[in-house]
């Protein structure tokens, strides 16, 4: 899970009157045509649409103003463009599906799915969430997840995966809430920016029957 989430992202109070708790539509067998489209999360107001090579400066904008400690946990270093570019290249070839929620001139965070490289995996899909720290605890982040499924379950995705550190607690209870369990715990997996190594959790969904 890219960034933090508060705690009211997590509770069932933050969710939009646009998204009851945890209805993910898996009835859209077209999901690309819904974007772009406007959401309404309180009084914020964000455009989803799908994310371009177009976006590359947006994108660095919203990583150089998070929290120093949001970007120890980042899977790619975007406050450098040259990782923006080959992340939004990604998008462009058709190995993942970004989905940005732009506020005015900026954008409020992105939820994206990457089905990696390897054949045997290509039925996995990870999630991964980032929520600009100024529009946090409104459930922007609990709409973006909504939307990553709903668009995972419409592109035929048999398992869906969620990445985080074992610290990250309000997001392992935010992908619970969606039926997400606990798969695995690998000890000192990761290391930050600073070297510290730490735990990683794997949480999986696996939305079809086989």
């Amino acid at each position: 899970m890219d960034g933090w989430l508060t705690k009211q992202e997590s509770e069932p109070g933050a969710q939009s009157r646009d998204y009851p708790l945890c209805m993910v539509d898996r009835s859209d067998t077209n999901p690309l045509s819904r974007y772009p489209r406007t959401l309404h999360l309180g009084d914020l107001a964000v455009v989803l649409r799908l994310a371009s090579p177009d976006d590359a400066a947006l994108v660095l904008e919203l990583a150089v103003r998070q929290p120093a400690d949001d970007l120890l946990y980042l899977r790619r270093d975007l406050t450098r463009p040259e990782e923006v570019e080959a992340w939004l290249d990604r998008a462009d070839r058709g190995q993942m599906a970004i989905l940005v929620a732009q506020s005015g001139d900026g954008l409020a965070g992105y939820a994206s799915l990457d089905r990696g490289d390897a054949s045997w995996t290509s039925h996995v899909r990870e999630i991964r969430v980032l929520v600009d720290a100024a529009h946090r605890g409104c459930g922007l982040g609990r709409a973006l997840v909504r939307e990553a499924l709903s668009l995972a379950y419409a592109l035929g995705a048999h398992k869906i995966l969620a990445q985080m550190p074992l610290e990250q607690e309000s997001a392992q209870r935010l992908f619970e809430d969606f039926g997400f369990s606990r798969e695995a715990v690998l000890k000192r997996h990761v290391r930050d920016r600073h070297g510290a190594k730490h735990d990683l959790v794997l949480m999986t969904l696996e939305p079809r029957d086989e």
